[in-house]
């Protein structure tokens, strides 16, 4: 499970709001992996989501395979209770939260075991796609 960042200046964050329809422009290609999953639209990936997509792909390689997460969990989410009333500031931290943006690598899989390759990879990418709460499709390694 992913912990919460150490180095904070505020702990507290604004609403992260995407405002801004590019692409992101850095991280377009699997760069430490044979295979990437790219998201095709823009959202908010909890740690939760995070972590369900890593169990499902160790799951489905049966521990063949290399898997690196290129997202972190940076920006906390508040939220105060149903009972409160308006007003009295900000509420507590319920959970942490990786903006992305369109085009941005999420998962790269580099296959150690013989048996993990070819078409299975993208297999593995289409059950980790169920999980998050954004579009994403697997891609390639582009030599």
């Amino acid at each position: 499970m992913f912990s919460a960042p150490q180095n904070l200046k505020y702990k507290k964050f604004h609403k992260i709001k995407f405002r801004n329809k590019s692409w992101e422009g850095r991280f377009f290609c699997p760069k430490f992996g044979d295979y990437g999953l790219q998201a095709i639209t823009f959202g908010r990936v909890t740690a939760k989501q995070l972590e369900a997509g890593r169990l499902v792909v160790r799951r489905f390689s049966k521990k063949q395979a290399f898997l690196r997460i290129n997202v972190f969990p940076y920006a906390a989410i508040s939220k105060k209770p149903t009972s409160a009333r308006m007003g009295k500031g900000k509420g507590k931290l319920s959970g942490w939260v990786c903006p992305v943006k369109r085009g941005r690598i999420l998962y790269e899989i580099s296959s150690i075991g013989g048996k993990f390759k070819n078409k299975l990879p993208f297999f593995a990418f289409k059950l980790v796609n169920r999980k998050l709460p954004l579009r994403a499709r697997p891609t390639r390694l582009i030599y």
